[in-house]
């Protein structure tokens, strides 16, 4: 990505990669920014509507609701312009907000023929079946929508629609089967470790992680709020961040490891 940047002379397209790149690191308002002057200066049809399609997406994950609905009326009116090849890339995404919005699909219909081709769409297909199982409490068959979707994902490698998959399913399947989910935070907690090194990226997953370990006493979850301690005393600017984690507080100390230690830990995982 970097090197396409550096040696493109494309201003518009310089601009939507930027907002990508942007978007990877969680900078939001930088994001917002650069796909602004994507639409403002493109004269290209379909790299206007991906980045106002990223506009949607972007607006969505912030929680402004009302400035994603607006930007979505204005994609879906849009939609007859976008060449065939952009439709297989935001049809499925629309699909999903168009339910969490409360919006109205019907009138893509006729436009999606070809749109389930892909592992991304697929992806993102099961990512919205298992949203729509939620609404109904229908838990266990969302968690296979989201194991599904998971799959989908790790075949063309998108490490954050991968953990975003295990999340989901990790924490709505914990408290009706909390065996199943640790075996999937467990999995979550390696794909973090092997994609990704911001904590501000991650503190979400990282929260459903300790929460399935808690369930299952499983005394590993001390070695991961060991790493979090540590990094609060390194980094106290996270604290802020971390308030807004939903995992209960634990009290960590230090003692020495002796037999009545080892035996104390043996009872508690023994009970898991």
């Amino acid at each position: 990505m970097n090197y396409i940047e550096n040696n493109i002379n494309d201003i518009p397209l310089k601009y939507y990669i930027s907002l990508l790149k942007s978007k990877w690191k969680s900078d939001y308002y930088s994001a917002i920014d650069y796909a602004n002057k994507t639409i403002s200066t493109t004269t290209t049809t379909i790299l206007r509507e991906l980045a106002r399609y990223e506009l949607v997406l972007l607006y969505s994950r912030m929680n402004n609701f009302e400035k994603s609905k607006e930007i979505f009326d204005t994609l879906k009116n849009n939609i007859t312009n976008i060449s065939s090849y952009a439709r297989r890339i935001i049809i499925p995404g629309l699909k999903a907000l168009a339910e969490k919005l409360n919006q109205d699909f019907e009138f893509l219909k006729c436009y999606s023929g070809s749109y389930e081709e892909s592992d991304v769409q697929r992806a993102i297909i099961e990512y919205s079946k298992a949203r729509r199982l939620l609404s109904e409490e229908e838990y266990n068959e969302a968690y296979d929508k989201f194991i599904n979707g998971f799959l989908y994902a790790r075949r063309f490698n998108h490490p954050a629609m991968m953990c975003a998959g295990l999340n989901s399913a990790t924490w709505w399947i914990r408290n009706k089967d909390k065996k199943k989910a640790l075996i999937i935070a467990n999995l979550l907690e390696y794909y973090i470790g092997y994609y990704f090194d911001d904590f501000n990226y991650i503190y979400n997953w990282i929260d459903t992680i300790i929460n399935a370990k808690e369930l299952n006493n499983d005394i590993r979850v001390l070695g991961l709020l060991k790493i979090i301690r540590n990094a609060l005393i390194a980094f106290p600017d996270l604290k802020t961040l971390m308030g807004n984690m939903q995992c209960p507080v634990f009290k960590i100390e230090e003692y020495a490891l002796n037999k009545k230690l080892n035996y104390f830990i043996y009872k508690k995982a023994k009970k898991g």
